[in-house]
């Protein structure tokens, strides 16, 4: 019998089926026609849009959540609070970040002064400059907010009443005045305060006669601010004559001697013709500046306790005065403009007019004087730019970029062809810090991961958690029809409930502690805070680390809380470490496990980083990379550590276990051990956050502690001793016999030792490069430095390493670990020679006029002995007792040609004496360098070598004193 439906049966079913997803479905539809009933019927079920069912998924996730949050309020606030100390620490870190150019930028104000360039004399024509012209020149340049004059000039303080008792009482008496040195600086102090000079200087300006005086100067003075006591300045005359030079106003310091009929008629001449003879002048023309001293008192304004970028700290004792009154001062208190105390009265007079005119200053009236630009005759113009902070604040290139631009449009302004010249103090010093900030930054970025890592691990476990307290209530859903991706949307959805409200929050809580901390960066940088000043990327790494963490850290709980079967889900009492699982694979399917392929990849990846980028970042000086690339292998060891860590966490309980139970107790070991087993990947997080946490903090504190004492040693080997006087320029060395005579007396008590290095040999104007060969000719070039006896003394004894020495030389111990002392072993024992010859000659082959031609044999079998960094070794092929060649070329003059110029080729044999690693005081003295370290020789042999003519009067000049304290200074 047919018992198949009919057409019209077909077509009624068809029509009575409803449209799956519409609210009028049935959650079930099951149907009890047989199969063969069914087996023609074509199901045509239309589908929603995919908008439509995200929709309807996002709904149901957020009722979902809803109501899990009414009954599980707990699980949602430990998710915000989680997610807000991940995003607002990270934040907080990332933002601080931010503010260290800002730091760098005062710290290096500090040093160098806030000017941004310093506009000085180029030595052509004069040292002069003149600040008026180029004030006015910059006007119109739209990268500069203006220039001020500035005036630095040394003197001598002293208390002005001490002073005033001892200069009337008679000339040996003054030198019982305590006296100091101090820096006398002249400033437009109202100018500097319109272009933003000086912008945390808490002075008030200077007025007539005045002078804000630093509190070391002060104290040893013993002078009170704003007390109205007094100080003496006096200053050097023949600076002002140097610095007239080449200017019209250098002719009013020469004085000609008068004839004698000039003496019969005029008094002043009579006056100058008495000062001639009394003492003794015989010259027609004097420089009236070689026979005057100058002083003036200042009263003292306030007590400067600190540069505070107002000036180079390096300056010291500062003495800070405006200089709108200075000229008036000096003109006064000389008495030029005549007395203003006791005057005649009117209509009556003490000289005749026409006397009176002849007197210097005589026809010179006050409006004259107020017309008298001084600030056209300025040492130096201090320039400050625009927009100051972005510029410093900005990477390496960018800066250098912008600052040769702004550079180039001021000198257009100026004048291409103007003899000045400029130095850019204030970059050179934030250059100098760029290494500390990188280090800085790569330092912080270990904790910046380390936080990310642990919030990822946080949220794993948390949502693992709960997952496992509703496994049955997910079940229950799969149970009932739910497609598993909806189970996973709904675990997302609620994952972004506590997500979003949490980053939101660290991203508030990082904004107001932004404002905090711009607060106290303000007090330090005097620049104005920037309460919203949070960079686009901190933000939006704040908002991937809050969001995106926790999404990735969802899906091993979703694929864990649907990957189980759906009998072994409703099982709550299900054990799954005690179940025992058989899988079976087939062997086609064998091959490289997963762990294997990624350890594979890691090895790859290590590899290329050791062997290819780090040694290519340190070549081309890609510090980023360098330190970025170390970081990342130091950060790869400590998890690598924590994981090995973690795996032998289980065999650590074991033993602990082990170790705790005793007698009858053990009878209880294989229960807490089955109950830790059921705990064992909840102890494994725990285990491994706090194991990460720890090896985080130990590597920070390790990289801080190690980048502090790296500071402090790079500061230590480029200073060379605790106290390093450093001459400013070639044409002013230091004073050795002052320094020494002062050392010896008032310094004894201090300075345990002290020594001299001397400026290059190639500093010299007339001497060029100095190169030093082999025997083979290979050479390179370096440079010639001349140290004293006593130097491995005065120095850090740490850094003078020693590679190899020669053997031959009898050395003395300069400290207990048997540091050999070879430096004095250049002055103490002469070169090992094989010749009889009576005296080593000079080595100069420059000839005087009539000088007997030298021995060149002789000269050939003296060595000089020399230290040489350990470069040498590879660089030349030499070892300690070889001999190495110094050629140099040097110009002489011959006088008895109309001054013509040649050029000497000269040379030297030198000995190794020894091969240095590290010199104090020399920082390039390097293994790895050659060209950039220094010869280092005996201060008479540079003598020799400085002066390749008799007639000259070059010797060593000195560049720096280290001097070493003594270790417990007297009291007081």
């Amino acid at each position: 019998m047919n018992t198949s439906p009919s057409p019209a049966e077909k077509n009624n079913r068809h029509e009575a089926r409803v449209e799956v997803g519409s609210p009028s479905a049935p959650l079930f539809n099951f149907s009890v026609t047989n199969h063969w009933e069914r087996e023609d019927v074509i199901e045509v079920v239309k589908q929603p849009h995919f908008i439509l069912q995200w929709c309807k998924s996002v709904q149901l996730g957020a009722l979902y959540t809803l109501a899990d949050m009414r009954k599980r309020p707990r699980n949602i606030i430990i998710g915000i609070v989680a997610v807000f100390l991940l995003v607002f620490f990270s934040g907080i870190v990332l933002a601080t970040l931010d503010k260290t150019p800002f730091i760098i930028l005062r710290l290096a104000e500090l040093n160098s002064g806030e000017a941004d360039i310093y506009v000085t004399g180029d030595g052509t024509t004069t040292p002069l400059v003149n600040a008026t012209a180029i004030n006015g020149s910059l006007t119109a340049c739209e990268e500069v907010l203006g220039a001020s004059p500035r005036w630095a000039v040394k003197a001598r303080l002293r208390q002005q009443r001490a002073f005033r008792t001892a200069y009337y009482s008679g000339a040996s008496a003054l030198s019982d005045v305590p006296l100091t040195t101090a820096t006398v600086i002249l400033a437009d102090t109202q100018q500097e305060l319109d272009i933003g000079l000086g912008r945390g200087w808490a002075y008030r300006s200077t007025g007539y006669g005045e002078a804000s005086l630093f509190y070391v100067a002060s104290e040893f003075l013993e002078v009170e601010a704003n007390r109205g006591q007094q100080v003496n300045v006096e200053l050097d005359a023949s600076l002002l004559t140097s610095l007239l030079a080449g200017t019209a106003a250098a002719n009013w310091l020469t004085v000609k001697r008068p004839s004698a009929a000039e003496v019969l008629t005029n008094p002043l001449d009579a006056l100058i013709e008495s000062f001639f003879d009394v003492n003794n002048i015989t010259d027609a023309s004097i420089n009236i500046m070689d026979y005057l001293e100058l002083r003036l008192p200042a009263t003292m304004a306030d007590r400067i306790d600190s540069a505070n970028g107002k000036y180079t700290s390096a300056l010291g004792n500062v003495a800070l005065m405006d200089y709108h009154e200075m000229l008036w001062q000096l003109l006064q208190e000389s008495g030029l403009m005549g007395s203003q105390v006791i005057q005649t009265q009117e209509g009556y007079r003490f000289l005749d007019p026409s006397v009176a005119a002849s007197l210097p200053l005589g026809n010179t009236t006050g409006a004259v004087i107020d017309r008298f630009d001084a600030a056209a005759y300025a040492m130096s113009a201090l320039v400050m730019l625009k927009d100051r902070a972005a510029l410093y604040t900005a990477e390496a290139s960018t800066r250098d970029a912008e600052m040769v631009r702004r550079s180039n449009a001021m000198m257009a302004a100026i004048g291409v062809d103007s003899p000045y010249a400029m130095e850019f103090a204030l970059i050179t010093y934030i250059d100098s810090f760029d290494i500390f900030k990188l280090l800085l930054v790569t330092s912080f970025a270990t904790v910046v991961v380390a936080m990310l890592v642990l919030g990822g691990i946080l949220m794993c476990t948390l949502l693992h958690i709960n997952a496992s307290e509703r496994q049955y209530e997910i079940a229950m859903l799969r149970a009932q029809g739910m497609p598993t991706h909806q189970i996973a949307s709904l675990l997302g959805t609620q994952t972004l409930a506590f997500t979003l409200p949490g980053t939101l929050l660290g991203i508030l809580g990082v904004v107001l502690v932004n404002m905090l901390v711009e607060v106290f960066l303000a007090r330090f940088t005097y620049l104005a805070p920037q309460y919203w000043g949070v960079s686009p990327r901190v933000y939006l790494l704040c908002a991937l680390a809050g969001t995106a963490l926790p999404l990735l850290a969802t899906w091993p709980t979703v694929q864990r809380a649907l990957s189980t079967s759906l009998r072994d889900a409703l099982d709550i009492y299900r054990e799954t470490q005690n179940e025992t699982k058989i899988t079976m694979i087939k062997l086609a399917t064998l091959g490289l496990s997963r762990w294997q392929v990624w350890l594979g990849v890691f090895m790859v990846a290590a590899g290329f980083l050791v062997y290819y980028v780090v040694p290519l970042a340190f070549i081309f000086s890609r510090m980023a990379l360098f330190f970025g690339t170390l970081d990342a292998i130091l950060m790869s060891m400590v998890v690598g550590m924590c994981f090995v860590c973690v795996a032998l966490g289980a065999w650590g309980q074991k033993l602990l276990l082990h170790v705790l139970l005793w007698g009858p107790e053990r009878r209880l070991q294989t229960l807490i051990l089955k109950h830790q087993q059921s705990h064992a990947e909840n102890n494994r997080f725990a285990f491994l956050m706090f194991v990460l946490s720890v090896a985080s903090l130990m590597a920070g504190g390790m990289m801080f502690s190690v980048l502090a004492a790296a500071s402090t040693q790079v500061t230590e080997l480029a200073a060379g001793a605790q106290v390093t006087v450093i001459a400013s320029a070639f044409g002013t060395p230091l004073r050795e016999a002052e320094l020494d005579a002062f050392l010896k007396d008032a310094g004894a008590p201090y300075v345990a030792d002290w020594a001299y290095s001397s400026f290059p040999l190639r500093s010299y104007p007339s001497i060029g490069t100095t190169r030093v060969a082999n025997h083979v000719g290979t050479s390179g070039y370096i440079g010639v430095t001349a140290i004293t006896e006593h130097f491995m003394d005065a120095t850090y004894a740490d850094y003078n390493m020693v590679d190899t020495y020669n053997p031959l030389y009898n050395f003395s111990l300069l400290n207990s670990d048997g540091q050999p002392d070879v430096v004095r072993s250049m002055y103490a024992t002469a070169p090992r020679v094989a010749s009889s010859a009576p005296s080593p000659p000079a080595f100069i082959t420059g000839m005087e006029d009539g000088m007997a031609t030298p021995a060149f044999t002789a000269k050939e079998l003296f060595r000089v002995p020399v230290l040489i960094t350990s470069a040498a070794k590879d660089r030349l092929g030499v070892a300690v007792g070889d001999s190495l060649k110094l050629t140099y070329d040097y110009e002489v003059v011959d006088r008895n040609n109309g001054n013509a110029r040649s050029t000497i080729h000269t040379g030297v044999l030198l000995e190794t004496r020894a091969f240095m690693t590290r010199v104090s005081g020399f920082f390039t003295i390097s293994p790895l360098l050659f060209g950039t370290g220094s010869l280092l020789v005996a201060h008479h042999l540079l003598r020799a070598a400085a002066r390749p003519r008799w007639r000259w009067t070059w010797g060593p000049r000195a560049r720096t004193a280290p001097i070493t304290a003594c270790p417990t200074p007297p009291s007081g």
